[in-house]
This record gives structure tokens, sequence and C-alpha cells, in this order.
């Protein structure tokens, strides 16, 4: 009966895990980017009804859109 289990000699698993509740690791804000970072921004992204405040390297440096729009000739990248 085993050998119908095993490939080669080795058991092979699949398998499919729902999580439905994380307890004990609270989830924390990998940065901030409301008003206390405005200081430190030169582009504001709105999102419906809020701001958010972010550097044009970080997201050019991390995103072909933003490198894009933002360092391409575009009027909008002004």
């Amino acid at each position: 009966m085993k050998d119908e289990y095993l490939n080669d000699g080795k058991l092979e698993m699949e398998n499919h895990v729902k999580v439905k509740e994380i307890i004990g690791f609270p989830r924390e804000k990998l940065r901030s980017f409301g008003e206390e970072m405005k200081q430190y921004s030169d582009v504001v992204l709105k999102v419906e009804n809020r701001k958010f405040y972010v550097s044009k390297l970080y997201l050019s440096s991390q995103s072909p859109y933003f490198a894009t729009l933002f360092l391409g000739k575009f009027q909008e990248s002004e």
C-alpha cells in the first residue's frame, strides 16, 4: 500500500491552506505617508479622499510606471 503513495521512495504532498486569523503578530505600518511626511515629499498621490505624501525618487526607483511618469519627457512629469 505504501508504494501507491511514494514516488521513487519519496512522499510528495501538496497542501492548500487558508489563514482565517493571525494572532500574536501585530500588524505594523511599514511606512507612514500621512501629513507627518509632508516636509519630506515632493509628490502627493490622492486616492479618493486620502492624500499620500511620497517621494518621486523612491517611487521611480521601485516602479517602471512611475519612472516613466516622473522622469520621462512628459508634461505631467514637471
